[in-house]
């Protein structure tokens, strides 16, 4: 989505520390994974920000529960219908097809 996100991670991991975590990045490859990923981990009360046009997938790789609550301006995209949400597995396979489109575009 094209709409900047403020991320709380209202509960991050109590006792395993990297196990709860948020990548983010610009582009995806060919198997739909963030290429060069920014990791941001969920520390509770900690706070970080997904840029807008940037692919990004939240993991918990640990056995507690983790919450995260976005904050987003995505009310006035919604409303102008400029969201554009994308998911990996359809970009990828547009890509495929020799067809970019936003952040998926090589800036070379």
């Amino acid at each position: 989505h094209n709409s900047v996100a403020l991320d709380l991670a209202v509960v991050g991991s109590r006792t395993r520390p990297g196990t709860v975590y948020t990548k983010m990045g610009r582009e995806l490859d060919a198997q739909g994974n963030i290429v060069d990923p920014v990791m941001a981990e969920w520390v509770s009360g900690g706070v970080f920000v997904t840029p807008p046009g940037w692919w990004h997938s939240h993991h918990n790789e640990g056995d507690e529960e983790a919450w995260v609550l976005p904050i987003q301006d995505a009310g006035l995209y919604t409303q102008q219908r400029t969201l554009d949400i994308r998911f990996a597995d359809e970009e990828v396979d547009r890509l495929r097809l020799g067809r970019h489109r936003g952040a998926t575009i090589d800036p070379l």
